[in-house]
């Protein structure tokens, strides 16, 4: 598993994704949050860069 730095919104996120597959359904609250990070994905690409991507 990879290791990203502490309270970094990689971490979180990798968070997030986990406890959505571990119980097999969204909440509305879950469906909520995928949308925020949809409409702002744009903004967050532009932060990445390809290395990271490849970690």
């Amino acid at each position: 598993m990879r290791s990203h730095p502490r309270n970094s919104p990689e971490a979180a996120t990798r968070l997030v994704a986990l406890a959505m597959i571990a119980d097999g359904h969204l909440s509305e609250g879950e469906q909520t949050l995928i949308d925020a990070v949809r409409r702002s994905w744009p903004l967050v690409r532009q932060r990445i860069t390809p290395q990271a991507l490849d970690a």
